[in-house]
């Protein structure tokens, strides 16, 4: 069902990233692990898959996506769906029903931690069939290095080689999450919902619980 609406509609449902994947494969020709470089690299070609087993008895086509939202929020998520339709993550209008293999999940705002701007989410983890639901615990667990991991490093540097002249610096990459391809099959059960106006979300969605591992 879900592999038609996509052949169909293919308008609707595309890869998108700003990465430069050939360069990307270039840059990383002398990595070590090479099925895990294959891996990322094809994932950003094809979109990736998060960890989920669509259970037998899961709907073709679901719809949860009724959420009522506050004057506020619903300006941002108005604001927000322009940002992502020019940006080509979200997908053109189309609906208002839903195509056979959709499933819609609520979309919202909440506060930005310490800011007092907004964030645009998509609760995958509410309501019956919950995307999220789909994903075993297993794979959302991941620890990422911290500080003290850090700590741990310089001093074992320190260690071996002394205390030559370092600089130290912070990179971090915007938006990082929304810039990673989801697979089409994925795309289909991400469909955003804005005032009876549907739209395809082609981009891994943060809350996701798959998305760290990702």
């Amino acid at each position: 069902v879900a592999l038609e609406t996509i052949n169909q509609n293919p308008h609707l449902f595309k890869i998108v990233t700003p990465i430069n994947i050939s360069r990307f494969e270039t840059l990383l020709q002398s990595h070590p692990n090479r099925p895990y470089v294959e891996s990322v690299c094809r994932g950003l070609r094809e979109g990736f898959w998060p960890h989920a087993t669509i259970p037998a008895d899961s709907p073709d086509t679901f719809d949860y996506s009724d959420c009522p939202l506050s004057e506020e929020a619903s300006a941002f998520v108005h604001e927000q769906c322009d940002k992502e339709i020019l940006a080509d993550r979200f997908s053109p209008a189309f609906g208002p029903d839903l195509l056979p293999g959709m499933f819609s999940s609520p979309v919202g705002a909440v506060p930005k931690p310490h800011s007092t701007g907004l964030r645009l989410i998509t609760d995958q983890s509410t309501g019956p069939h919950a995307l999220n639901s789909f994903i075993p615990r297993g794979a959302a667990a991941v620890q990422y290095d911290n500080m003290h991991d850090f700590g741990k490093l310089l001093r074992k540097i320190h260690f071996q080689y002394g205390q030559p002249l370092a600089y130290l610096f912070k990179s971090d990459y915007s938006e990082a999450f929304r810039r990673i391809p989801m697979h089409v099959l994925w795309q289909i059960r991400q469909i955003v919902t804005v005032d009876g106006a549907r739209h395809i979300d082609r981009c891994l969605v943060f809350g996701n619980h798959g998305a760290p591992n990702i």
